[in-house]
Protein backbone atom coordinates (compact mmCIF):
# COMPACT_ATOMS: atom_id res chain seq x y z
CA UNK A 1 0.00 0.00 0.00
CA UNK A 2 1.05 3.54 -0.70
CA UNK A 3 0.93 6.40 1.78
CA UNK A 4 -1.82 8.89 0.94
CA UNK A 5 0.66 11.75 0.47
CA UNK A 6 4.36 11.92 -0.43
CA UNK A 7 6.72 14.92 -0.36
CA UNK A 8 9.68 15.10 -2.70
CA UNK A 9 11.95 17.05 -0.35
CA UNK A 10 13.88 19.92 -1.97
CA UNK A 11 12.87 18.61 -5.38
CA UNK A 12 15.73 19.08 -7.80
CA UNK A 13 14.58 16.94 -10.71
CA UNK A 14 13.77 18.22 -14.17
CA UNK A 15 10.44 19.80 -15.06
CA UNK A 16 9.82 17.01 -17.57
CA UNK A 17 9.60 14.42 -14.76
CA UNK A 18 6.58 16.14 -13.19
CA UNK A 19 4.25 14.21 -15.50
CA UNK A 20 5.19 10.86 -13.98
CA UNK A 21 4.66 12.05 -10.40
CA UNK A 22 1.37 13.80 -11.15
CA UNK A 23 -0.10 11.05 -13.32
CA UNK A 24 -3.59 10.06 -12.10
CA UNK A 25 -2.42 6.43 -11.90
CA UNK A 26 -0.08 7.33 -8.99
CA UNK A 27 -2.00 6.17 -5.89
CA UNK A 28 -0.73 9.02 -3.69
CA UNK A 29 -0.81 12.81 -3.80
CA UNK A 30 2.76 13.90 -4.54
CA UNK A 31 3.90 17.25 -3.17
CA UNK A 32 7.12 19.07 -4.04
CA UNK A 33 9.00 21.15 -1.48
CA UNK A 34 11.61 23.81 -2.14
CA UNK A 35 14.17 25.52 0.04
CA UNK A 36 16.37 28.55 -0.39
CA UNK A 37 19.45 26.61 0.77
CA UNK A 38 19.10 23.60 -1.51
CA UNK A 39 17.16 24.72 -4.58
CA UNK A 40 18.27 28.32 -4.95
CA UNK A 41 21.92 28.35 -3.89
CA UNK A 42 23.36 26.59 -6.95
CA UNK A 43 23.42 26.92 -10.70
CA UNK A 44 20.31 24.68 -10.80
CA UNK A 45 18.14 27.51 -9.48
CA UNK A 46 16.62 28.20 -12.91
CA UNK A 47 15.49 24.58 -13.16
CA UNK A 48 13.76 24.92 -9.76
CA UNK A 49 12.07 28.13 -10.92
CA UNK A 50 10.73 26.34 -14.00
CA UNK A 51 9.43 23.45 -11.91
CA UNK A 52 7.62 25.86 -9.57
CA UNK A 53 6.06 27.60 -12.56
CA UNK A 54 4.81 24.28 -14.01
CA UNK A 55 3.52 22.59 -10.86
CA UNK A 56 -0.15 22.61 -9.98
CA UNK A 57 -0.52 25.27 -7.30
CA UNK A 58 -1.89 22.79 -4.77
CA UNK A 59 1.28 20.63 -4.77
CA UNK A 60 3.86 23.28 -3.78
CA UNK A 61 5.43 23.31 -0.31
CA UNK A 62 8.23 25.45 1.13
CA UNK A 63 10.88 24.51 3.67
CA UNK A 64 13.94 26.01 5.33
CA UNK A 65 16.10 22.86 5.26
CA UNK A 66 17.56 23.88 8.62
CA UNK A 67 17.45 21.75 11.73
CA UNK A 68 17.13 24.62 14.18
CA UNK A 69 14.54 27.32 14.75
CA UNK A 70 15.14 31.04 14.95
CA UNK A 71 15.61 34.16 12.88
CA UNK A 72 17.72 32.48 10.20
CA UNK A 73 15.07 29.83 9.58
CA UNK A 74 12.32 32.43 9.56
CA UNK A 75 14.27 34.54 7.07
CA UNK A 76 14.90 31.62 4.71
CA UNK A 77 11.25 30.59 4.82
CA UNK A 78 10.17 34.14 4.10
CA UNK A 79 12.56 34.34 1.13
CA UNK A 80 11.20 31.08 -0.23
CA UNK A 81 7.56 32.12 0.19
CA UNK A 82 8.23 35.46 -1.49
CA UNK A 83 10.06 33.70 -4.33
CA UNK A 84 7.23 31.24 -4.94
CA UNK A 85 4.69 34.07 -4.88
CA UNK A 86 6.69 36.02 -7.43
CA UNK A 87 7.11 33.01 -9.74
CA UNK A 88 3.43 32.15 -9.55
CA UNK A 89 2.16 35.73 -9.82
CA UNK A 90 0.49 35.57 -6.39
CA UNK A 91 0.22 38.44 -3.97
CA UNK A 92 2.01 37.73 -0.69
CA UNK A 93 -1.13 37.28 1.46
CA UNK A 94 -2.76 35.10 -1.17
CA UNK A 95 0.40 33.03 -1.54
CA UNK A 96 0.74 32.52 2.20
CA UNK A 97 -2.87 31.31 2.30
CA UNK A 98 -2.32 28.93 -0.62
CA UNK A 99 0.92 27.52 0.77
CA UNK A 100 -0.65 27.14 4.21
CA UNK A 101 -3.57 25.25 2.70
CA UNK A 102 -1.10 23.00 0.84
CA UNK A 103 0.78 22.26 4.07
CA UNK A 104 -2.42 21.41 5.94
CA UNK A 105 -3.48 19.14 3.11
CA UNK A 106 -0.09 17.42 3.06
CA UNK A 107 0.54 17.16 6.80
CA UNK A 108 -3.00 16.75 8.13
CA UNK A 109 -4.96 15.44 5.17
CA UNK A 110 -7.32 18.43 5.24
CA UNK A 111 -9.24 19.09 2.06
CA UNK A 112 -9.39 22.58 0.59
Amino acid sequence: PFPPRICLHSYSGPPEALKQYLDPSVPADVFFSFSRLINFSTSAAEKAREVIRRLPEDRILVESDLHCAGERMDGLLEEMVRGVCELRGWGLEDGVRRLGRNWRRFALGEEA
